[in-house]
């Protein structure tokens, strides 16, 4: 499977997150794998969301170890040349 194919996937496993916390906790570590901010989003989400996003990823994994444990790649790609 291709790195587009696996992102692709994405919205449904978070979907499927939402469904009840047994399936959620099977599906969150697949979520947490890879995290990508501020590549080909600023047109979707302003630098502000995306660095709310951010910050959401590093305080989620700094409280749940097994999420952190799970997190294997992160992609920042913020340009910091914006008034935050």
């Amino acid at each position: 499977m291709t790195k587009a194919e696996n992102h692709k996937r994405l919205p449904t496993l978070y979907s499927l997150s939402l469904v009840s916390k047994m399936i959620r906790n099977t599906v969150q570590p697949l979520l947490y794998k890879e995290f990508a901010v501020g590549y080909g989003l600023p047109r979707v989400m302003g630098p502000k969301s995306q660095l709310r996003r951010l910050e959401s990823f590093i305080n989620t994994i700094a409280i749940r170890r097994d999420l952190a444990a799970a997190a294997k790649r992160a992609y920042i790609g913020i340009h910091l040349d914006f008034p935050v």
